[in-house]
């Protein structure tokens, strides 16, 4: 059921369980963390309600989780224990703000300004279309962004959205 809600592109704002909807994508993306030997953890928040389109939000989350992954699993190749995302939610202002978090490779200092807004890579293999693509999305779709908070030790990419859009 989680793999088909997933799937499905309902253009259209619903209402959900922030947590919920992270929840449901860790359990989606299991497989993929457990073969990586990544470990994510979600801090605690005071969970809430959002009337959002749940799927962007989902595959955005997605994108930045992929891109964490692959970052701690570059640098920590033979330190599985340290391969770690950490995920923090907060809400304000009507906002709802979601931070991910790694300690792997980092973004370099010629791509910090472009990873979001060109098709750029910070990977020896890939099309750096991810990142630029979740940002269309967040602008387009959610009345959102996605931000690079922090650019290394630790790299922070921040999702944030309206909890309430409006159609």
């Amino acid at each position: 059921e989680i793999f088909r809600n997933f799937y499905k592109s309902s253009d259209s704002p619903q209402k959900f369980s922030v947590q919920r909807c992270i929840k449901d994508l860790l359990k989606l993306m299991h497989t993929e963390l457990s073969k990586a030997n990544v470990a994510v953890s979600l801090r605690e928040f005071k969970d809430e309600q959002a009337t959002q389109r749940m799927g962007i939000v989902q595959q955005i989350l997605l994108i930045l989780i992929h891109n964490a992954k692959d970052a701690v699993v570059e640098r920590y190749k033979d330190e599985i224990a340290k391969r770690q995302v950490f995920l923090d939610v907060k809400f304000e202002n009507g906002m709802c703000k979601i931070s991910v978090t790694d300690y792997g490779s980092g973004v370099n200092k010629e791509l910090r300004d472009k990873i979001l807004t060109q098709p750029k890579t910070t990977k020896k293999q890939g099309s750096g279309i991810g990142l630029y693509f979740g940002k269309k999305l967040a602008n387009e779709k959610l009345s959102g962004d996605i931000r690079l908070l922090s650019a290394g030790d630790p790299t922070t990419f921040e999702l944030s959205f309206e909890i309430n859009l409006k159609e």
